[in-house]
Order: C-alpha cells, then structure tokens, then sequence
C-alpha cells in the first residue's frame, strides 16, 4: 500500500442507496438502521481511501453522536456495525486540532493527519445529505431516528 499526498479536502460521498430486502415498510429505527444501505466513498485528496456498503442511517446516527460529544470534551470515534462484525469499519483518533482517519477495509495506509476542523465540516455535511437520500431516493423520513443520545 502506498502513501498518497493530501493535496485536497477529506470528502465523504454516498453513491447508490437502497432498502435490504427490496420491498420492505421502514416503520421503526430498527429497521432503518439495518435495512438500509449505501455505498459510500471517502477520499483522502484525489485518491479513494474507502468504498463500502454502509448501514447508513446507523452510521449517519454514529456520526451525530459523536459531534455532541466532540462539543463538551475531545473524544475518538469507532464506527462497528450491528449488522457487520468487522471490529473497526471506520475510526477517527482525535489529536489535538488534527484527526487520524482508519478503517479495516482503507484502500492505502496514510500517517498524515488532517485538520478536525475540515473532518467535522465533511462529516456534518454528510448527515443532512445521508438524511435527504433517505427521503429523495427511498421516500423514508430517517431524521427522526438519527439523534444525539449525549
């Protein structure tokens, strides 16, 4: 694996989006959590460090809570899957002003930082948007399910 520049910002995107089993009535958070996926995209500069298919209202949900814990106190996050058992899917170690991204399925290893304050501008333009595919491409309101629980 090698070690690319991070010439541009950290983007997070969300490519196709659907329901698992195809057909079936999201009527509860458990079922949005779980029964919905997307593959998303992260790249680091120019080049594709994450391609996965994501649970992504779960996920969405992660992310959330991690940003009403980074308010009061500087906390790391971890994101596992109920619906997967790789133990580090996605993970940001906060280092200061800079966090330092992982993931069991990276494309590349990189040892650079990038500023928390791009990571949390793309994560919280990510939500909203994860939240909005939701409704655009599925007809399912997820933001009801997606809140901080700190």
């Amino acid at each position: 694996m090698s070690q690319p520049q991070n010439k541009s910002p950290l983007r997070f995107e969300i490519g196709d989006i659907w329901i698992d089993p195809a057909g079936l009535d999201i009527t509860n958070q458990a079922y949005a959590f779980t029964n919905i996926d997307a593959d998303v995209r992260i790249y680091l500069g120019d080049q594709l460090f994450f391609d996965e298919t994501l649970c992504i209202v779960e996920f969405a949900n992660a992310l959330r809570n991690w940003f009403a814990a980074m308010s009061s106190q500087q906390q790391n996050f971890r994101f596992e899957s109920a619906d997967d058992e790789e133990p580090n899917i996605l993970s940001f170690e906060t280092l200061g002003d800079s966090v330092k991204i992982n993931s069991a399925w990276q494309k590349f290893t990189t040892s650079e930082p990038l500023a928390k304050v791009q990571v949390l501008s793309e994560l919280e333009r990510f939500v909203p948007d994860a939240i909005l595919r939701c409704q655009s491409d599925l007809g399912v309101n997820v933001d009801r399910w997606i809140k901080s629980t700190t």
